[in-house]
């Protein structure tokens, strides 16, 4: 009955860690953004299979790519996908370009460009184990490749899924070339479709009250108190990329739900509030801005618990499994919180000034669940006990 649980959240990883060295995370665009998906429990449905194959030779060519409808209702994300089969030897790619036409056939928008450099690092895939794949340095530039694989590979990410809209066109363009010319093997870059039943959340603020929902279920499940031990975002965040909007939006899911927090961190290069890690901190390298965020959103918060008007002085005390209070309480409305600080039950003290633990459930006093709870007499101090 002593223990607060813990989690840390720094979801989606590869926005908050963008450019992180330690983990190789590239750039991971800003917050919030309604083209990114960040949370959808899908599985792989289909994909164009007649996108143009890489020619023989060993030069760069631009392949434009087939024009896709969606008008299967299945379909609920689009992943741009580069694929490498069939004895392949190594194949570079680049450059991939995602545009979107309206049912009128006029173009929307480029809802994803995506070269080595700036991509977190993809996920290789083969049929049979067989090949290689991800992203290399050459000339002085980087690219996706793929190579040796004798049956079927591709490589992709879950970040450059793109919310598909129905009636509404996708071609997916792109640079391919192989290391040597060759007949051999084949080589697309491939437009592939998701489906699932559940729903697409995109970045920004559901798709965060979705991941922390995932603690705050099993905290309300369990009546258990829960800590998050760290939250926070790269300093690179905080270039033009939403940072302040994210931890806006996290400590707003966080108060809401009653769940206490401390930010990472204080004075560090990476994540700090003051980047200069190994001294004491330094104003003039100071994150002014978050400080006044923080400033806004925590000033004057104090207990789990709703303030009272201090106009009494009433206490509990426990012993033995007995609840005891002052004679002058008898009668007083009885109050008891869970560790969320949410009102459960209001009933008068009872008299004898004894309140037993078994009397729960009994007497008309209602029933509690076993955990821990605050109980309190109208606004006076609160006494925690345990409910075995």
């Amino acid at each position: 009955n002593n223990l607060v649980y813990t989690f840390h959240f720094y979801e989606p990883i590869h926005y908050t860690h963008q450019y992180a060295s330690w983990i190789d995370m590239g750039e991971g665009g800003v917050y919030p953004d309604p083209r990114r998906i960040e949370s959808f429990d899908g599985e792989w449905y289909t994909a164009l299979f007649n996108s143009p194959k890489i020619v023989d030779d060993e030069s760069w060519h631009w392949y434009e790519g087939v024009m896709h409808t969606v008008e299967d209702e299945k379909i609920k994300v689009l992943r741009p996908t580069v694929v490498g089969a069939s004895g392949i030897g190594r194949v570079y790619y680049d450059s991939l370009v995602l545009t979107e036409y309206d049912e009128s056939g006029i173009l929307t928008d480029t809802i994803f460009f995506m070269r080595a450099e700036e991509s977190e690092a993809p996920y290789f895939w083969s049929s049979d184990g067989s090949g290689t794949g991800g992203t290399v340095a050459e000339s002085g530039r980087e690219y996706f490749f793929i190579e040796n694989v004798a049956q079927d590979g591709n490589l992709s990410s879950d970040s450059w899924r793109r919310v598909a809209r129905q009636g509404y066109s996708y071609r997916l363009d792109g640079k391919m070339r192989r290391e040597a010319a060759s007949t051999e093997g084949v080589a697309q870059i491939r437009l592939d479709f998701e489906t699932g039943e559940g729903p697409v959340l995109t970045r920004g603020k559901d798709a965060l009250e979705h991941s922390i929902g995932k603690y705050f279920a099993w905290g309300e499940r369990t009546n258990t108190p829960l800590y998050c031990g760290e939250f926070g975002l790269m300093n690179h965040c905080f270039d033009n990329r939403g940072g302040l909007d994210w931890v806006r939006d996290v400590v707003d899911i966080f108060k809401s739900s009653n769940i206490h927090f401390t930010y990472h961190t204080w004075n560090e290069d990476n994540f700090g509030i003051y980047d200069d890690y190994g001294s004491l901190p330094d104003t003039t390298r100071a994150n002014d801005a978050l400080i006044d965020l923080f400033t806004r959103l925590l000033g004057g918060e104090t207990s789990v618990l709703p303030d009272g008007d201090g106009k009494h002085g009433y206490t509990l005390h426990i012993r033995d499994g007995e609840i005891g209070f002052s004679q002058d309480m008898m009668g007083k409305p009885l109050q008891v919180y869970d560790m969320r600080g949410r009102l459960l039950y209001s009933f008068p003290a009872p008299a004898g000034g004894r309140l037993s633990l078994g009397d729960f459930g009994e007497n008309g006093i209602p029933n509690l669940s076993p955990g821990v709870y605050f109980l309190r007499v109208d606004d006076g101090a609160a006494l925690r006990f345990y409910m075995p």
